[in-house]
């Protein structure tokens, strides 16, 4: 059994995105069984530098499914918005989970 809290940032991310792709059907179940999101979130804002640098970059589909892509995409901002939770008191991220750029631009503020 891995050991979560000794992954590094690259596996955790690689970690998250096949916890939400190759998952149940539900995206908040995916989101909350998911190991490396938790790890993620624990590590807060240490966590947003690898993130926006993952977001910023062209990648590879993990799957040839729109909707499982777009899972992907939706439980990053989701995460963003539950590390918000955690460090930012004044909750100023955007208020729409769609808000790609919107995240983006607070999780600078709030890196490491």
């Amino acid at each position: 059994m891995e050991e979560i809290e000794k992954m590094s940032f690259p596996e955790l991310i690689a970690k998250f995105e096949r916890s939400i792709a190759y998952n149940c059907h539900s995206l908040p179940i995916k989101f909350e069984r998911s190991s490396a999101q938790k790890e993620l979130a624990r590590r807060g804002r240490e966590s947003l530098r690898p993130i926006i640098e993952r977001l910023r970059q062209e990648r590879e589909p993990i799957t040839h499914y729109p909707l499982i892509e777009d899972d992907v995409t939706r439980a990053w901002m989701m995460l963003l918005n539950k590390i918000e939770i955690k460090v930012d008191p004044k909750k100023s991220g955007p208020e729409d989970l769609r808000d790609i750029e919107g995240w983006l631009s607070w999780a600078e503020r709030f890196a490491l």
